[in-house]
């Protein structure tokens, strides 16, 4: 995924690996971010926090603005087609 992304976006894009499996707990997600070499801190969403951000299915990207507010969603459900790439999503996250 790093090299999907590359690092043009350092210092624009706030990127987090959010982990969804009630299986895994946060040391196992930090094991795998390790074992892959991601640079991005990762984070945990229990079953309440994926509701309140209505995400059903996966991969999903959303995207915060600083206070919180969720500028862009893309899934499953949302737009399936509009972005062909990770470097395509950062690119218009990053550009508004």
């Amino acid at each position: 995924m790093k090299n999907e992304i590359g690092s043009q976006y350092d210092g624009r894009v706030a990127f987090y690996l959010v982990g969804t499996d009630p299986r895994e707990d946060i040391e196992t997600l930090t094991a795998d971010k390790e074992r892959n070499g991601y640079p991005w801190p990762v984070a945990y969403a229990d079953e309440e926090t994926l509701k309140s951000l209505r995400v059903f299915a996966q991969p999903f990207k959303i995207a915060l603005s600083s206070d919180g507010r969720i500028t862009h969603r893309h899934g499953v459900s949302y737009d399936t087609d509009r972005y062909e790439s990770w470097g395509a999503f950062f690119d218009d996250i990053s550009a508004n």
